[in-house]
């Protein structure tokens, strides 16, 4: 069988030019996105079309060959993801993720740009018993990205920020069975939310320092409503990130007549769960802004805040914190997921034109919408070695990192611990499930144009790896930016599934 199933690995594998229609030329009035980035969005598209139903993969075996017996306990349903921008074109990416934010591939499938059309190669593969692993998927996502170069992917431009109404379902993820490996988005879990803050918040702060605390709420970043005598009191903030339906909003409001404190009210509306959750990190985040940014101006309101923001704290450093753990699923419990379904128009790209100064920070203030969720893996036969074997980390955006400098590059990857107000940073070989990039030049008209476009992406099981974050990115910077920009206009690039 080893050479027969080695001579079909080969020819299986061999590089091949798929020509290009002509929908590389876009007409005239298509905002900034160059020829590459239409290539990711036709890599985009084939990875919304194929089903990688069962296929599993195995975190083990990191080398060329598998061996059957050193997969036992360590498989996953398999996750195909696309990356863009890698040697000057895109790569398809089918593997395993490991417990502590590694991935093991099964087999990559570079698409590369020439004056002839694109060239398919596979820069690594695995084989087991010399064949290659996952090879009819493989076959299926080869076939399908040629297709999809030769017809163009179906793009829609609308005017507006992006439409995300039914994107989002609750959905169980499958459990695993004999026959069927677990979900890699399973074993997510959260910590429960604060005693301080899950009814609402009321803290005092002194009136004295009322006008420095409602300049840094004004530079917040935030939309910002100002309203003396009226029911917004004398500063409100919205929390609502973009989401429909009531808003959380924070208000600072005068005190009565005879009083020397004033008060930030934080009113939280009737949401699900995981909106309490995009809440309570986005009003975490604001309070370490203005108490970082109003140790000077406003000392006393700062240290109001900072005891307030430790009462909502987590000892991360106490070994045994799992013991409180709460999982984001199980399979009575639905958790909110993006299917691939046919009719699904998924937003890819927020085209920005106008000034844009101020968009790198409305990109760093809408990643504070998104979920962090907290993972442990640990191994050994006594409890006092798994105790000390246990392993702590977090899936959640963070920004990727090159020679110590941030790049405008925003993943929801597999990180170490950190609190859930930190800016995360994360670096090229960590494991990451989709990626959005911030890119601006000026038009020919002297015109800034900007592009916030969905880079890379993933799946399993007909989900988007981690979609509904992706999606609430995606409004939350559209909201920012209206806010902070009201003559910047917006329009949306759309798959259509």
């Amino acid at each position: 069988m080893g050479i027969f199933a080695a001579r079909a690995t080969k020819r299986l594998i061999e590089a091949d030019l798929a020509p290009t229609g002509n929908w590389l030329k876009l007409p005239s009035d298509w905002p900034a996105v160059d020829r590459a980035d239409l290539l990711t969005l036709a890599a985009l598209h084939t990875l919304t079309q194929i089903d990688v139903e069962d296929a599993t993969s195995t975190w083990a075996a990191a080398g060329g060959k598998v061996n059957t017996g050193e997969v036992a306990g360590k498989s996953l349903r398999s996750l195909l993801r696309v990356e863009g921008g890698v040697e000057g074109g895109c790569r398809f990416v089918l593997g395993a993720v490991d417990p502590v934010g590694g991935f093991t591939g099964d087999w990559s499938l570079q698409a590369t740009p020439e004056a002839a059309g694109v060239r398919l190669a596979v820069p690594s593969c695995r084989t087991r018993e010399d064949a290659l692993v996952n090879a009819d998927l493989f076959a299926w996502v080869r076939s399908a990205h040629a297709q999809t170069l030769s017809d163009g992917p179906p793009l829609r431009l609308t005017d507006g920020p992006p439409r995300l109404d039914g994107l989002v379902e609750s959905q169980a993820l499958r459990a695993p069975t004999l026959f069927h490996d677990a979900s890699p988005f399973a074993d997510d879990y959260v910590m429960p939310l604060p005693s301080a803050f899950r009814d609402g918040v009321r803290i005092p702060v002194p009136a004295t320092e009322r006008e420095p605390l409602v300049t840094l709420l004004h530079a917040c970043g935030l939309p910002v409503e100002s309203g003396p005598g009226t029911d917004q009191g004398l500063c409100a903030v919205d929390l609502d990130g973009g989401r429909p339906g009531p808003a959380a909003r924070l208000r600072l409001v005068g005190g009565l007549p005879g009083m020397d404190s004033d008060e930030l009210v934080i009113e939280l509306p009737q949401e699900s769960e995981l909106g309490r959750r995009r809440t309570f990190r986005a009003t975490v985040c604001l309070l370490w802004r203005i108490a970082d940014r109003g140790r000077v101006v406003c000392p006393r309101t700062v240290q109001t805040l900072v005891g307030y923001l430790e009462d909502c704290g987590v000892d991360r450093s106490d070994p045994d914190r799992q013991a409180v753990f709460r999982p984001t699923w199980n399979p009575d419990l639905p958790l909110g997921v993006v299917p691939l379904r046919p009719g699904t128009s998924l937003p890819v790209a927020l085209c920005v034109r106008g000034h844009g100064d101020s968009l790198m920070d409305c990109l760093a203030a809408a990643q504070t919408w998104l979920v962090v969720r907290e993972r442990t893996w640990t191994h050994g036969m006594r409890a006092a070695s798994r105790r000390n074997n246990r392993v702590y980390s977090m899936r959640r955006p963070a920004f990727l990192t090159r020679d110590g400098n941030r790049l405008p590059y925003l993943r929801y990857a597999h990180t170490g611990v950190a609190d859930v107000e930190t800016v995360v940073l994360t670096s090229a070989d960590k494991m990451w499930f989709w990626e959005c990039v911030l890119r601006s030049s000026v038009g020919a008209d002297g015109v800034r144009e900007s592009v916030l476009l969905v880079d890379g992406l993933s799946q399993t099981d007909g989900l988007l790896g981690y979609g509904a974050e992706l999606l609430r990115l995606l409004g939350a910077f559209a909201r920012l930016v209206q806010s902070a920009e009201p003559a910047a206009g917006i329009r949306t690039i759309t798959l259509e599934l």
